[in-house]
């Protein structure tokens, strides 16, 4: 095949893995029938290695196929028994009944702490929380449980109980090789802008977020009505404008919230022109623009949050 694109997976834990079995077992002392698990080769369908290494590319005999099992087994990684152990458990306090769990997850924080040098691991955890997916890394604060560094520049370390109290749905936790664990519990694209403050958390060279738009002006002659400062040499080509506004007189009488609606979207330059007839004798026209990427938004300016939820996709 001229194609070498294949995920190939690691060779730890291969005693864990039970693969999907398909079809009624016919001696009675094989396993039964199982749709769920994951086995061997590239896409975990192979039930266990004794499968695998009695496929026809193999010239093995009987005997050498467990032989070569048992020594698979025994395979020497270099990692810790703890890398690629994988726990998820429910958002909120610990649920009775699960000691087995709860012990399992004590060890795994045991082992996974980024600021001990003797660490076997570096536990990771990813959740729903807030309305997105986030992910922590576990460094430091083992007399209390365990402390996790959030994906946002700034926030608080959270404890393990305050990080599962405060997840919207079940919480996984990963004890990761070492020195993966930043990559995969706050920075994914390793720029040190974690991956809530980052607008593309998967390429380092765009990592700026928009600004509040300045200097919006109606120059009164040219081609455009409004004009504003550029921010594209800062921000990068994924920016664009978005302009939204009303009329005056709805102002009074409706709030800002209800009187503002989208006006432009995808304005790649720092300028636009309104295509409407002029406003009504006694009326007039009020317009905000703010700058945005795919990921982030500079905001319409302070003050002006009712109005941040605009959808401007489309206009």
């Amino acid at each position: 095949s001229p194609h070498s694109d294949l995920k190939v997976p690691h060779l730890r834990n291969m005693l864990e893995k039970m693969g999907p079995r398909f079809g009624l077992a016919t001696d009675p002392n094989d396993r039964p029938e199982a749709k769920i698990g994951v086995g061997f080769a590239h896409d975990g369908s192979i039930p266990d290695l004794g499968t695998f290494l009695s496929a026809g590319v193999f010239t093995l005999t009987p005997q050498q196929v467990r032989d070569l099992s048992v020594f698979m087994f025994m395979f020497p990684t270099g990692q810790k028994p703890s890398v690629g152990r994988h726990l998820t458990v429910p958002a909120g306090p610990p649920p009775t009944g699960t000691p087995a769990q709860e012990n399992l997850l004590a060890s795994l924080i045991s082992f996974g702490n980024a600021a001990d040098a003797a660490r076997h691991c570096e536990l990771t955890v990813s959740a729903r929380t807030g309305g997105r997916e986030r992910t922590w890394f576990l460094d430091g604060g083992m007399a209390t449980g365990g402390l996790f560094t959030t994906d946002v520049n700034g926030e608080p370390q959270v404890t393990t109980a305050a990080l599962r109290a405060g997840a919207d749905g079940p919480l996984t936790f990963m004890c990761a090789t070492i020195g993966s664990g930043l990559r995969l519990g706050a920075d994914r694209d390793l720029d040190t802008r974690f991956n809530g403050s980052d607008c593309n958390d998967g390429d380092p060279a765009w990592a700026a977020a928009p600004l509040n738009v300045t200097n919006v002006t109606a120059p009164g002659s040219g081609p455009e009505l409004l004009t504003w400062d550029d921010q594209s040499a800062q921000i990068g080509p994924s920016l664009f404008y978005e302009v939204a506004g009303g009329a005056l007189r709805d102002l009074v009488p409706a709030g800002l919230g209800a009187a503002t609606r989208c006006l432009a979207s995808g304005l790649t330059t720092a300028g636009w022109d309104d295509p409407r007839p002029d406003p009504p004798r006694g009326d007039g026209y009020y317009y905000l623009v703010r700058a945005r990427t795919p990921e982030c938004s500079g905001g319409f300016g302070t003050g002006n949050q009712v109005i941040e939820l605009l959808n401007c996709a489309g206009f």
